[in-house]
């Protein structure tokens, strides 16, 4: 394995024969301490890898690479070098936050290599029963923890993980759903954050997330007929017919129990009037729909204009992170734990590991470097087979039938006129692809 420089920050090196161990301070503050460890535990891999390393002495990076492939069974989930991708775990995630110890050797030009981990006394205490909740969890639950925490792929504090358990913590705790600024306010994260945490929960069914906003599936602030029948024109004087006729829509949608949105009031609009709009005339149905709803015309439902632009609210899957992982992994990091139910938990996992990470590694698989790499060997394949069926297809042919989407089937097409595999040239606009020689 390649060496590395020695750093002279704050890890605190011991010499061990000719060996040497560095081992870094873990946190004290139990928020670092959160932090430090949900980034440890929010992919499965690196949760059987705490699990896999001793709490006595040292294995080396060959044998704790081995050993994986052997308690998971599938030597592809993490790519061709599962040993390399194990031995980054421990140096990139686990080493750094202080639950794993470094063992390593100076060569003769003065830089290291390392030759073996080990758990920390921090390891043992908040490590494992940390990769335990994680494991168990899935286990139990059949979902990944990864497709609900992330990546964490950042180096500030407010990394996916800890800042989508923060946001799961606050939504358990109320009891009515919030907004997007009463998150923003309540844990001091930027709007950016917030949105893209809600966006990839939602997904995964940990959080019911509605707003008012084009980026977000086109949520549409929502009306409703009220009791109130009269109305005046009021600001469209110029263009009563206008005002009129969306009234009446409104009615329409009403009466057919359809919910009223300016989408569908501008569906209901005859297409020989549509046809003589221009493009931002569609914009005064909104204002319309407003000052509707400013004359008691229609009430709003649950979007309310100029304050509550958002709805977020736990789901099913959020509840039961912050139940079996979050709140007892935050009884862990305060050092709270009153009975032995985390030794009970820990040692029904640690007995039976192989089970519990083959059930975790086969959740996590569709994340996986193994699995992306299958996906795009499969593409490039079927890619292939299809020009050399269909010799001179174009690309918006290639991306309709294979269901990519540009950049990749670009990419993919790209590589493979370097390799020689095909051939290609612009007809009409379009690019039109043929094997080798054809």
């Amino acid at each position: 394995m390649a060496g590395r420089e020695i750093s002279s920050v704050t890890p605190k090196d011991a010499f061990v024969g000719d060996r040497r161990v560095r081992e870094t301070e873990f946190p004290i503050d139990p928020e670092e301490r959160m932090a430090a460890l949900l980034a440890s535990i929010n992919g499965a891999p690196k949760s059987i890898v705490i699990n896999l390393l001793p709490a006595n002495g040292y294995i080396s990076p060959k044998e704790l690479g081995e050993n994986f492939v052997s308690i998971v069974g599938n030597k592809n989930v993490l790519g061709r070098n599962p040993m390399t991708n194990v031995t980054g775990y421990c140096i990139q995630t686990l080493c750094p936050i202080g639950l794993v110890a470094e063992e390593y050797v100076l060569d003769s030009f003065g830089k290291e290599e390392v030759v073996g981990f080990g758990l920390t006394e921090e390891g043992k205490r908040y490590g494992i029963p940390a990769a335990c909740f994680a494991l168990s969890f899935e286990s139990r639950n059949n979902s990944s923890l990864y497709s609900v925490l992330g990546a964490t792929n950042s180096t500030s504090k407010n990394r996916a993980p800890y800042a989508r358990a923060k946001i799961l913590q606050f939504l358990y705790s109320q009891e009515r759903p919030v907004r997007e600024i009463d998150i923003e306010r309540n844990l001091n994260f930027s709007h950016a954050l917030v949105e893209g945490s809600l966006l990839a929960m939602r997904n995964t069914g940990a959080v019911k997330y509605e707003a008012v906003s084009s980026a977000r599936k086109n949520v549409q602030v929502t009306y409703e007929m009220s009791d109130k029948t009269s109305i005046k024109v009021d600001g469209y004087e110029n263009d009563p017919g206008l005002y009129m006729m969306i009234a009446r829509i409104c009615q329409k949608l009403g009466d057919a129990g359809i919910t009223i949105t300016g989408s569908t009031v501008y569906e209901n609009i005859s297409k020989k009037i549509k046809s003589k709009w221009k493009k931002s005339r569609r914009s005064t149905i909104s204002a319309v729909l407003t000052s509707l709803a400013a004359q008691g015309f229609l009430s709003r439902g649950k979007f309310k204009g100029g304050e509550n632009y958002s709805v977020v609210e736990i789901d099913t899957l959020g509840r039961l992170v912050v139940e079996e992982v979050l709140a007892p992994l935050g009884d862990v990091v305060r050092d709270a734990t009153a009975d032995n139910s985390v030794a009970v938990l820990a040692s029904e996992v640690l007995s039976n590991l192989s089970s519990f990470s083959r059930t975790s590694m086969e959740l996590y698989y569709p994340y996986s470097i193994g699995y992306k790499r299958k996906k795009r060997e499969q593409n490039i394949r079927r890619m292939y087979d299809l020009i050399k069926e269909n010799p001179g297809i174009d690309t918006p042919s290639l991306m309709s039938t294979l269901g990519l989407t540009g950049t990749p089937l670009r990419k993919h097409l790209t590589q493979m006129e370097k390799d020689g595999r095909i051939r290609s040239e612009k007809v009409r606009g379009f690019y039109r692809y043929y094997p080798a020689g054809n």
